[in-house]
């Protein structure tokens, strides 16, 4: 049996080493952009090839960090430093840069330290910025990022409070702030007007109040609520200064009996209203269902409303009456007129004409001039109940027929 020729294996070899020279840039580049940050380096340094491809700016516009857990504090400090030099190194081409720094308690000075340089470094194109570290401890070095639009600050461990002055970000649009407990606000920070979407993971007995600095803010997230020991209500007292808001959640406010911010009175602008999680048994007991139907008689754009998980027991007339005035209207110059009588806060009760409704998690009862069946706005096109109101839902409507998904049943 004749063996392999001398040289053959040698030769395939290099066919197979001169493919992967011969292999396209922009197939390389492809290739290198599903890579980690640090193989991402490795590679860019095996070969001249390989290293002028590396060099091309759009391989760095994206570029996610993270410590090891089980890693020494030494090795975790000389990759955050090396993260530094490697921002320095390509001065311009980062516009996204996250960076998750969780070390030891001692080594977080040092750790913050050297993601400062980094960002500091990507500073002249930074366009978004998110850092997460053990807890909320943030230098002074974020006011030197002016050209970002985006920042993301995390804190895993605790609280975070925000200290230091963010009005030299005068393009920052977004602001995100989370934290296992309570987000709060130091009463000196100055935020830039430019920002239109806020959104925090925890608060505690307020709305901090310099988000009332915001006259343009558009959306405000707010995903949980605590409240003290000896305190009976949050205040939502910054919620009247942010008139220009079209999206609003207050979600999981972790009060006995929620009850609705006479603020919410000067939003009329809202497109999308969330309250999921929060405790309205009481809102009979305290005029709060009165204050709510008023307030979405003067909500004619209110497109989304999330009541999910609230403990109602029947929807608001405002929701029934608009949806009814709305189709009998049309889309003439008399409903124009009524939208923005509605909007100026000039006492049309018209309401609003709901697409998306989410109510599962509630006690929906029927009234008792509706036979036994539940009466929900005929303008949905998604509605979400728990699935044993089915049964109480009418078997025949035309809503039936204009809605996309007429009803989500919750089933957990």
């Amino acid at each position: 049996m004749q063996g392999p020729r001398p040289g053959c294996s040698e030769a395939k070899r290099s066919q197979s080493a001169g493919d992967w020279a011969a292999l396209p840039c922009d197939c390389l580049q492809q290739i290198l952009l599903l890579l980690t940050l640090h193989d991402r380096v490795a590679a860019t340094s095996a070969c001249k090839a390989w290293r002028d491809v590396g060099d091309r700016s759009a391989l760095w516009h994206h570029v996610q960090f993270a410590t090891h857990r089980n890693g020494s504090r030494r090795s975790e400090l000389r990759r955050l430093l090396s993260l530094a030099a490697w921002c320095e190194r390509h001065a311009g081409s980062t516009r996204n840069l996250t960076v998750s720094a969780r070390v030891p308690p001692d080594c977080q000075p040092a750790a913050l330290k050297a993601v400062a340089a980094a960002a500091l470094a990507a500073a002249p194109s930074l366009r978004s910025l998110s850092l997460t570290t053990n807890r909320g401890f943030w230098p002074s070095f974020l006011g030197g990022l002016q050209q970002l639009r985006s920042l993301h600050l995390s804190s895993k461990e605790g609280g975070l409070s925000l200290t230091h002055d963010l009005m030299p970000l005068r393009h920052l649009t977004s602001l995100v702030l989370e934290a296992r407990q309570a987000v709060s606000f130091s009463d000196t920070v100055r935020l830039p007007p430019s920002i239109v979407s806020v959104e925090l993971s925890c608060i505690r007995d307020w709305l901090p109040q310099p988000l009332s600095q915001l006259a343009g803010l558009q959306r405000l997230h707010v995903r949980r609520g605590l409240v003290s020991e000896g305190v009976l209500l949050t205040e939502y007292e910054a919620l009247q200064h942010l008139t220009a808001l079209t999206s609003l959640s207050l979600e999981r406010q972790e009060e006995e009996a929620w009850l609705l911010p006479p603020e919410m009175l000067l939003l009329s602008r809202l497109r999308s209203l969330s309250f999921a999680g929060n405790d309205c048994s009481r809102w009979a007991l305290h005029g709060s269902d009165e204050a709510f139907d008023g307030c979405l008689a003067r909500m004619p754009h209110l497109t989304s409303l999330d009541i999910s998980g609230c403990c109602m027991e029947e929807l608001m007339p405002a929701l029934l009456r608009g949806a009814e005035q709305h189709g009998a209207a049309g889309s003439g110059s008399d409903g124009e007129e009524g939208q923005e009588g509605a909007a100026r806060g000039g006492g049309l009760a018209r309401g609003p004409r709901l697409l998306r409704l989410l109510a599962h998690g509630n006690q929906l009862e029927a009234g008792e001039d509706d036979d036994g069946q539940l009466r929900f706005p005929r303008s949905l096109g998604q509605l979400s109940i728990d699935v044993q109101l089915l049964a109480a839902c009418p078997p025949c409507c035309s809503r039936r027929q204009s809605c996309d998904t007429w009803c989500l049943s919750h089933l957990l």
